[in-house]
């Protein structure tokens, strides 16, 4: 006698790359999918995971040869997340997806995201979500939160009228010296500097990420 198995239970939408189980109440038969490319299920589990956008149909095959078969709906990922993926305590960064009508959040308190705005609060890293309204399908987004470079100009000092000094920068990556009066160089760490008058030196530092910060030195001339 051939038992027709029972109804197909388990959630029949999901999203691309994600995974579902379907289960039978007749046990020891085999899964098989129409479409593997869009969707492919475990023969003995019944785990379906998600490949392509598109529908595909799932079917339960009992050893005696009844079957039963469902439709699966694979829902399409939105875009992936562009974007600058540091952000500096206090500061914004703005990120985009092409694909409409979705909403962003994100599950650390690291960072603060509106409208694609992160804001970075704390340092750490954080995940940026992008979810479509409809379908609950999302992409993530990657996002570390920097403390400013503490940018060092280093001790005032006092010159005689005709000497000069090596000022030293240090804390950043690149620098940039103002006002460029009396220094060899000003996008360097090091200038020597030889001023006529008491000047004061600001030197900015930035890291990699593209964070700022600066800092003083006194330069008094001795007459």
């Amino acid at each position: 006698v051939n038992q027709t198995p029972t109804g197909i239970s388990g959630t029949f939408a999901m999203c691309q790359g994600g995974t579902q189980t379907l289960t039978n109440g007749y046990s020891g038969g085999v899964w098989t999918s129409n479409a593997p490319a869009v969707a492919s299920v475990g023969s003995s589990t019944g785990v379906v995971t998600g490949v392509a956008d598109g529908i595909v149909d799932i079917t339960y095959t009992t050893f005696c040869g009844a079957y039963v078969t469902t439709s699966v709906t694979v829902n399409p990922l939105p875009a992936a997340i562009a974007g600058f993926n540091h952000v500096c305590i206090g500061s914004s960064v703005l990120l985009t997806d092409v694909t409409p009508g979705g909403t962003w959040g994100t599950s650390t308190s690291a960072v603060t995201v509106t409208s694609g705005t992160v804001t970075g609060v704390s340092v750490g890293a954080a995940s940026i979500n992008y979810t479509l309204t409809t379908t609950g399908c999302s992409v993530s987004f990657p996002v570390t939160v920097d403390a400013f470079p503490t940018v060092s100009a280093g001790s005032s000092v006092a010159i005689c009228y005709g000497n000069s000094t090596t000022l030293a920068a240090s804390g950043a990556d690149t620098f940039s010296w103002s006002p460029s009066f009396g220094l060899s160089c000003t996008n360097c760490s090091n200038p020597v500097a030889s001023p006529t008058v008491t000047t004061t030196y600001t030197v900015t530092g930035k890291s990699v990420r593209a964070l700022v910060y600066s800092d003083m030195f006194y330069n008094g001339v001795i007459p």
